[in-house]
């Protein structure tokens, strides 16, 4: 089983989920567990995912994976109920620039949201 409980904190291990980090059918895998966990904790309980012996990741999986909590929760609430480890260093360098272009989505006024959101969704019909 993916998720485990320690302590004050969830674990899931992605390595039972996902070989690499690579597409959105890995993203939605993630996602899953992310949604599970976040029903069986409280607000103070930090959850943590562990990509030991998970390769090859894409910005595209971080978006479509963790990134999308950054934009639901905020930045600061993402930081302070999620911590990501064991991520290889071009792992790492991908992941934090998929959180550097969700917070930078999140700090946008409503109406620059709005125009980009439709700039996304007209490139979602290609």
């Amino acid at each position: 089983m993916p998720l485990q409980l320690g302590g004050t904190m969830y674990t899931i291990s992605a390595k039972n989920l996902i070989q690499t980090g690579f597409s959105i059918d890995d993203a939605k895998q993630l996602v899953n567990e992310i949604e599970k966990a976040l029903l069986q904790t409280s607000d103070d309980e930090k959850i943590v995912i562990d990509f030991t012996d998970v390769k090859f990741f894409t910005t595209q999986f971080f978006n479509n994976s963790v990134g999308k909590y950054v934009l639901k929760m905020s930045p600061c609430k993402f930081n302070k109920k999620f911590e990501i480890k064991n991520l290889s260093s071009v792992g790492q360098s991908t992941f934090q620039h998929s959180y550097d272009n969700a917070v930078s989505y999140y700090k946008l006024p409503p109406d620059k949201r709005l125009e980009q959101d439709e700039i996304i969704d007209q490139s979602e019909e290609f």
